[in-house]
């Protein structure tokens, strides 16, 4: 348990069983691939988490009880940041800025809580895909989400996802 705010940049990350309690704000900027962790990472306080690294960072079985930024940045080539299987209890913040080819920020199996939203940060998102994949929405707050038009960005709402509320997504 870290009871007061927290900042990590290192080549590799790996979110085992801990507790942040305050602002946390983690990046990843190594060339190494993250295997899959054990998760059951709890994060009170607003978070950050940004992959500027190379392959893959997983942040897997993970509770999100405040505002969460996820950001790709960087000019590396098939990278990829994985919030897998994670309850998402307040809005969410994507950004991309990265440049190199296929980078993607996928949310998979998981769970974006009643009154929250999912929007693109100051960064903007410019570059890459962000992808949601057996992703549910609960409750019916209206989703608006645009993504950087002058850029390389995608979107892509995978087979298995549910967005409960009315939605405005543009790419």
């Amino acid at each position: 348990t870290f009871n007061g705010d927290i900042t990590a940049k290192s080549p590799n990350l790996y979110l085992n069983a801990t507790n942040f309690k305050g602002t946390t704000i983690l990046e990843k900027t190594g060339a190494g691939n993250n295997s899959p962790t054990t998760g059951g990472t709890t994060f009170d306080g607003a978070t950050s988490i940004t992959h500027s690294g190379n392959n893959i960072l997983y942040v897997k079985s993970s509770t999100f009880n405040a505002a969460a930024t996820f950001t790709k940045a960087g000019s590396n080539t098939m990278t990829k940041l994985e919030i897998s299987s994670c309850s998402l209890n307040n809005n969410v913040i994507v950004n991309s800025t990265a440049t190199g080819f296929n980078t993607i920020i996928r949310f998979i199996n998981s769970t974006l809580a009643d009154g929250y939203t999912v929007s693109a940060g100051g960064s903007g998102f410019s570059a890459g895909i962000l992808e949601f994949s057996n992703f549910t929405q609960t409750g019916t707050t209206v989703q608006n989400l645009t993504l950087t038009t002058t850029g390389n960005a995608n979107l892509y709402s995978t087979s298995g996802t549910i967005w409960n509320g009315d939605v405005n997504f543009i790419s």
